[in-house]
Formats: C-alpha cells, sequence, structure tokens
C-alpha cells in the first residue's frame, strides 16, 4: 500500500509475499518482489501511473539490483543456493556513475517481442496445476497425525480458551497469610 502523509490509502497493491522494494536510480520504477524463502515473483510497477508494467519469476534468486540506466536488472542465485554448480559469491553491475547513465526518458519503452524459442516454450509447457497450499508441518512430523492440542478447530481441535489471570512467578507482594507484609 501507498500512503500519504496522512496515512491516507492512495494505492493498494494487493496481497501477494513481497519482502524486497527498490526503485530504479531514475525512481520513475518500482521493483516488488519475493525473495529469500518466497517464491521470487517480481512486479514492476510504473511509479506515475501506479500499473503493472511486468511480472517476472525468478525462482530462488538471492541478489537482484537494477542497472545504473534504470531499464535493467540484474538477479543471481549465489553460494550456497547455487548447487551442485561451481561457486558463485558475487554479482553486480559494472560501476557507473548516476550521471553518466543514459536518461530514462519520459515514457516507457515498448517491451521487447519474445525470441522464438521462449514462445514455442510457453505454447509447448503444461500450466502448473494449482495445488492449494497446506499448513508448515516439519519435516520430522511429516506422515504423522497431528496432536489435538495443535489442531484448528475446524479440524476437531479444542478450541483456544483464553485464561484470565497469569499464574504467579516468584514473589509477587506481601503475603498476609504467610505473615509476611
Amino acid at each position: 500500500m501507498i500512503f500519504d502523509s496522512r496515512v491516507r490509502t492512495l494505492h493498494d497493491f494487493g496481497s501477494a509475499p513481497i519482502n524486497t522494494i527498490s526503485f530504479n536510480p531514475q525512481a520513475r520504477l518500482v521493483l516488488l518482489a519475493g525473495f529469500g524463502n518466497l517464491a521470487g515473483k517480481i512486479d514492476i510497477v510504473d511509479r506515475r501511473t501506479l500499473g503493472k508494467i511486468a511480472t517476472i519469476e525468478a525462482p530462488n534468486t538471492s541478489y537482484c539490483a537494477w542497472s545504473p540506466c534504470g531499464r535493467f536488472l540484474l538477479t543471481a542465485v549465489l553460494s550456497p543456493r547455487l548447487w551442485p554448480v561451481d561457486e558463485l559469491y558475487q554479482a553486480g553491475w559494472r560501476p557507473t556513475p548516476v550521471d553518466q547513465a543514459p536518461a530514462f526518458g519520459q515514457t516507457l519503452p515498448p517491451a521487447p517481442q519474445a525470441a522464438p524459442s521462449v514462445a514455442s516454450a510457453t505454447v509447448n509447457s503444461k500450466s502448473p496445476s494449482a495445488k492449494p497450499a497446506g499448513t508448515y508441518c516439519h519435516l520430522g512430523a511429516r506422515g504423522l497425525p497431528t496432536p489435538v492440542m495443535f489442531r484448528q478447530k475446524h479440524e476437531g481441535g479444542t478450541p483456544m480458551v483464553a485464561e484470565i489471570a497469569t499464574p504467579p512467578r516468584g514473589y509477587s507482594g506481601p503475603n498476609p497469610s504467610k505473615g509476611l507484609y
């Protein structure tokens, strides 16, 4: 979401797993992405119109950076995720002063056409099955029944009941029954 100075919502990007937000060097485009333990989906948004320009899938990405000209993205899978290939510990753009980078322009350039190999792969590929995501289960507990105390109410578990008072721990003040004042 984007808010103004009075915390009024100006725009809602929706709910998506996002843990990275990055402006390009000219502050025209915004990258919204989920890296690390998230799926690696990148959305590019135009800051002026707040419209989505592109969506990029970059699974297992651990590094992402804008080019100095602001038109390109560099994504990389760095070690130790990069396995069994040789190690790659660092990736980056060649340092370029911002004033020497070409101007971004007032209008966005059109997206390039997909290469024929990409277009044929898209036509021949099967769409991934939309498998519903379940609750996280520790690897050692998979295949075992869930204890009743950890089940949700709709799964036959017991409802959570909030206790009213916290049990005393240690000294909690004077106790007249023990003669302590």
